[in-house]
């Protein structure tokens, strides 16, 4: 009933005006931990990770084939199913993270490799390096091309050279 009532609201006037209705009439009658819910899931780790990379030089087009979600694992314990999930890039593990689903292990793993990929701000030296071992030659000139672009962002040899894992990279515990 209050979703079809949110849906004539929203016929009728448009986003604004279910929001506002929303707000005024539904929101007190809906659980606060399930507004909370919403709006922690709501934030898409996945898709801000891959817009990360894609900026930082890896072309769209290899999100499909150069990153890679991976799974790893699935059990279930106590009743309630747990899975484990990675993220590889050019076949190079990069993250891991566990969730209650496939979809939120995911958004586990890419929470906490966007997190490492920022706060080291070498995202692109990353790119580099892992291109560079993967031999991809198109990744590699885009990543290049980008990092040229950025102000005060030098790659080190070490940060682009061809060891198999970057550095600054570490494998959390799960």
């Amino acid at each position: 009933m209050r979703q079809a009532l949110l849906g004539a609201v929203f016929h009728d006037g448009g986003y604004s005006a279910a929001e506002k209705f929303f707000n005024a009439r539904v929101a007190m009658l809906v659980k606060p931990q399930h507004l909370e819910k919403k709006k922690i899931a709501s934030v898409d780790q996945k898709g801000t990770l891959q817009e990360h990379l894609v900026a930082s030089g890896l072309p769209s087009t290899k999100l499909g084939t150069a990153l890679r979600y991976v799974a790893l694992s699935s059990t279930q314990e106590h009743g309630s199913q747990s899975y484990t999930q990675a993220i590889d890039l050019f076949g190079h593990r990069l993250s891991v993270g566990r969730g209650s689903t496939k979809g939120a292990a995911d958004q586990n793993a890419s929470k906490r490799l966007l997190n490492s990929l920022q706060k080291s701000g070498k995202t692109t030296c990353v790119i580099i390096r892992l291109a560079r071992a993967a031999s991809d030659e198109e990744t590699l000139t885009k990543a290049q091309t980008v990092r040229r672009s950025q102000r005060g962002v030098t790659c080190s040899a070490q940060e682009t050279g061809d060891s198999t894992i970057p550095r600054f990279v570490d494998q959390p515990a799960l």
